[in-house]
């Protein structure tokens, strides 16, 4: 198993990939690790549209200053295309995620069917998305596990990456 860096234009993903399990994104062959879609019963999902791009993007880390991923991609001022992506990136999750905001009606009622094992990795200390609704996704789906990362806020996969491998790769030879 490697672990790679692999750039989509405005956010670097940890990827494990092996014969038999490949990441991207948020679906994993044998787990999902991802959260919008739940409305958490105690607490918001932040108001992503309401700061900058750069400003959400901070608030995705615990601590973005010591964060050497954060500081690597977004430590610096950004270029006027780098900056580009980003509004455009937020209009287009403004476009698919904004009625009913960030989370789905249905998709608390759906998570039952799921059967696959499922990993769910979340951020003690993330202001994005309240942990809250990985209790939900944990509770809805049969045969999920929740794993909190501490000192982590919502993209564990940049700001505690060893840590988050070895929850995936104990997931996987599970």
């Amino acid at each position: 198993m490697e672990i790679r860096k692999t750039l989509n234009p405005n956010r670097f993903f940890t990827a494990l990939s092996d014969d038999n399990h490949d990441f991207h994104g948020g679906i994993w062959g044998t787990g999902v690790v991802g959260t919008m879609g739940i409305k958490p019963e105690k607490g918001e999902i932040f108001d992503y549209f309401l700061d900058s791009g750069l400003s959400g993007l901070r608030r995705a880390f615990h601590r973005p200053d010591q964060s050497p991923e954060f500081m690597r991609h977004w430590g610096q001022e950004l270029t006027p295309e780098e900056a580009d992506l980003v509004e455009q990136h937020r209009e287009m999750t403004c476009r698919i995620a904004w009625k009913p905001y960030m989370h789905s009606l249905t998709l608390r009622h759906l998570l039952p069917a799921i059967r696959t094992p499922t990993l769910l990795v979340w951020g003690r200390e993330d202001a994005i998305t309240p942990l809250e609704a990985g209790a939900i996704y944990q509770r809805g789906i049969p045969r999920a596990r929740l794993a909190v990362i501490e000192n982590c806020g919502h993209m564990p996969e940049m700001e505690q990456p060893t840590e988050f491998a070895a929850l995936v790769r104990s997931f996987l030879a599970a």
